[in-house]
């Protein structure tokens, strides 16, 4: 009888869906056929067209914007600024052809500071990647549901949480106080690492324990890949350090390519955080990235005359990735069709 009673409710219900659409058809119908009667019928191809490209634009017309304002006119006045410097005087910008570029390419030939933060720079990159191999096998035990696997994913989104100056500043105080009193605990006297030519290693150390942005986009892509697929490989026979390098690995290829060709685009913006561990002082060449200087040579000196140096800086380095990352691109197409 319970099971009876349930059927008749939702018999009732149907019915009654169906009477509420009805009455909404109903309500429509006329206010329809008046809009067809007004703007309907054969239409030539020219309105047809008409018609698509407003559609077009009203949809473009805020990206489109979006990209001129803070694109375009953003970085074409840092480009006019490689070419200009600043009068105090006057209050207005003065053109001085290369001057800008022929002081910054003096400086990386006498082997300044700008060349070592190249290096750095260089440096942090090739070291991000050799770090991939980690970064894959490490959501790969997860996704495989190995023992501490939900740990470790939850630890995953822990950076996540606390914003980057929080885990900077603990991180700093570990490495500078913590380390040291263990051990002087022990009788080993060990010095501030966050200081000296150790800042750079310390530094990247933070991005490569902290920088697990990567590894949750590994861990969703392998995620996706149909449980059909693992299980046949392990019906045929496959261990799991088979299926990871014949299965798995094949398909998040197109993810670390997409990381490597970003990397490049990003070599020379890296700043390592170190306006956190060493606050505006660049004076320690040996940890300084070009992302680095940049930004503090935009925010320090005297105001609008300090910008000329940092945009003659950015165009070169404009100049420097560009056609690596059209080569880069070609080869990550190669790569894919295989």
């Amino acid at each position: 009888m319970k099971k009876i009673k349930i059927e008749k409710d939702e018999t009732f219900l149907s019915k009654l869906g169906r009477k509420i659409s009805d009455f909404f058809y109903n309500l429509t119908q006329p206010l329809g056929a008046k809009i067809q009667k007004k703007f309907g019928g054969v239409k030539s191809k020219s309105q047809i067209r008409r018609s698509e490209l407003i559609f077009y634009f009203s949809l473009m017309a805020f990206p489109i914007i979006h990209f001129i304002i803070f694109y375009v006119i953003v970085n074409g006045n840092s480009f006019l600024m490689a070419f200009q410097r600043y009068n105090p005087t006057t209050g207005k910008y003065f053109w001085v052809g290369l001057e800008n570029i022929k002081a910054i390419l003096n400086e990386i030939g006498n082997k300044g500071a700008l060349y070592t933060a190249i290096g750095n720079s260089i440096k942090v990159y090739f070291l991000s990647v050799l770090m991939i191999p980690l970064r894959v096998l490490f959501p790969y035990y997860i996704h495989k549901k190995l023992p501490l696997g939900g740990f470790f994913k939850v630890m995953l989104f822990l950076p996540h949480i606390l914003s980057t100056a929080v885990l900077c500043i603990l991180y700093h105080w570990f490495i500078n106080f913590v380390i040291p009193a263990v051990g002087e605990n022990f009788g080993v006297e060990i010095p501030l690492l966050m200081q000296g030519d150790s800042v750079f290693m310390m530094a990247w150390l933070y991005s490569a324990l902290f920088g697990f942005g990567n590894v949750l986009m590994y861990l969703g892509t392998m995620s996706g890949i149909s449980q059909s697929v693992e299980e046949y490989a392990r019906i045929d026979g496959c261990s799991l350090w088979q299926e990871f390098c014949y299965i798995t690995l094949p398909i998040i290829l197109p993810t670390i390519i997409v990381y490597i060709v970003n990397g490049v685009a990003g070599i020379f913006e890296n700043q390592l955080n170190l306006h956190v561990f060493l606050g505006n002082n660049i004076s320690n060449t040996s940890a300084n990235t070009v992302g680095f200087m940049i930004f503090i040579k935009s925010t320090q000196g005297t105001g609008k005359a300090a910008y000329p140096e940092p945009a003659a800086i950015g165009l070169l380095a404009t100049c420097v990735i560009t056609p690596l990352m059209i080569l880069l691109r070609r080869w990550s197409k190669r790569v894919e069709k295989y």
